[in-house]
């Protein structure tokens, strides 16, 4: 038997079972437990799982933790649920009901004005975008329209119909600071976008360059550099075409370089001359207008346009820019390979159906045609889309802008058929869109005007 006492071997057992004592102590160890029952009973009670006997008050606390940590996390996941539905609700009634406001360069509308009424007729051009609400405001004679979109849902019809009663007798109409109508005369906006830009001074660059964007003549001429004449007057705008032309293009493009030019003598008070430098072909060509060309050419003082929107507006349609299409719906996209022409019926009568025909230097490409599936007509306010892909123009695509030109014709209810005896051209890009409005009907004609 170990001549170790049970109490030494005892105060040994706990690292003894961590494995701490080294063999020799094991051996002892060992050799007593096999002598003693005692301390063999020990070790056996300390290598046995530990059992934990809980009361009737600890047993009833525990359950109390568990069920309120069930509570709390109940409770912050049905806050994070209600949080995410609030935002969700938000979100919703922010894009498909309350919505924002948006430029009248995505509407398209048809104006009547009579003495203080007020009626407007049209809808968003934008498959996506519906009209919610039409916001007056008026200052003196002048009423001021502002349009709330929101995003084209179930909820929402793109139609609208309003009607503003003044206390003054209307005489201008704007869509925020766009001038659309002007003492029984609708602006094109060409003219409304280019009135905004005018200033006195041909030395203010940045405000040549709007002016510019407004006539959209980058998209025509290409890029083209600046030089400007301003130490004693004559007051000159000189442009440097960088893009050769064809001999084919020279006479149309000429006729828009002087367009163009009477449009910037207009609007810019100080400026006298402008000047093209540009090439047809191999040879270098130069272009210059006046301000008494550009008098002689309106017939009246082409100064007057910059300060009256509507003499303005009788420049522009004597040069024809207002028949010119100009992309107007960034809120769309579409396709590289495609272009869109879009047409809203303004007709006093429905129509059966509409077709175009589209022309590239004089020949015809297309005449493409549509009418609703159901064969019902298109009412007032109805947008309807041409979609024109490179199969159209024998397969081409081109880069940057080509100018095309574009009849429209209508079918009325009756089966009566009118070719519109306009010609809208347009800068045609591939991934664009277009868009113009016909007014009138098959007895007085029709009309139409580009947006």
């Amino acid at each position: 038997m170990s001549k170790i006492p049970c109490e030494v071997i005892q105060d040994l057992l706990p690292s003894y079972i961590d494995e701490l004592t080294s063999d020799v102590t094991n051996e002892e160890i060992e050799n007593h437990l096999n002598d003693c029952e005692n301390c063999s009973e020990v070790l056996r009670s300390m290598k046995a799982p530990e059992m934990t006997v809980e009361s009737n008050e600890e047993k009833a606390e525990i359950n109390f933790l568990k069920k309120t940590k069930s509570g709390v996390m109940k409770a912050i996941v049905g806050c994070m649920v209600a949080a995410v539905l609030v935002t969700v609700g938000v979100l919703f009634t922010r894009i498909y009901l309350t919505g924002n406001e948006i430029s009248g360069e995505y509407i398209a509308y048809d104006i009547a004005v009579d003495g203080q009424t007020l009626t407007l007729k049209g809808g968003a051009i934008s498959d996506n975008m519906a009209v919610r609400r039409v916001k007056f405001a008026q200052q003196d004679h002048r009423v001021i329209v502002y349009f709330i979109g929101a995003k084209k849902s179930l909820f929402s019809s793109n139609h609208f119909e309003e009607q503003y009663t003044a206390t003054e007798e209307i005489k201008e109409v704007y869509f925020g600071k766009r001038c659309v109508w002007a003492e029984g005369e609708m602006i094109s906006p060409i003219t409304a976008s280019l009135f905004q830009t005018a200033h006195p001074y041909i030395g203010d660059m940045s405000a040549n360059g709007a002016s510019a964007k407004a006539l959209n003549m980058g998209g025509y001429l290409g890029n083209f550099r600046n030089e400007l004449q301003t130490s004693e007057q004559p007051y000159e705008w000189k442009m440097k075409l960088e893009t050769s032309h064809s001999a084919s293009r020279a006479e149309a493009m000429e006729q828009r370089m002087k367009a163009y030019a009477y449009a910037l003598l207009a609007v810019i008070d100080n400026l006298d001359i402008v000047t093209y430098e540009y090439q047809i072909g191999e040879a270098s060509r130069t272009l210059t207008v006046t301000s008494k060309d550009a008098t002689a050419y309106v017939g009246f003082p082409i100064k007057e346009a910059g300060k009256d929107v509507r003499f303005l507006e009788l420049l522009i349609q004597k040069t024809g820019l207002n028949n010119l299409a100009f992309v107007a719906d960034s809120m769309t996209e579409i396709a590289g390979d495609t272009m869109q022409i879009r047409v809203a019926s303004f007709s006093k009568t429905p129509i059966a159906g509409m077709g175009m025909t589209v022309s590239v230097d004089g020949e015809v490409k297309c005449s493409p045609t549509t009418i609703h599936a159901d064969e019902s007509p298109f009412w007032e306010g109805e947008i309807t889309s041409f979609e024109l892909l490179p199969e159209d123009f024998g397969g081409e695509i081109w880069s940057g802008t080509k100018p095309i030109e574009i009849q429209i014709r209508v079918t009325d209810t009756d089966g009566n058929e009118q070719m519109i005896d306009q010609t809208i051209t347009v800068d045609a890009a591939f991934g664009n869109v277009y868009r113009m409005d016909i007014t009138g009907d098959m007895d007085e004609g029709y009309t139409i005007q580009s947006r």
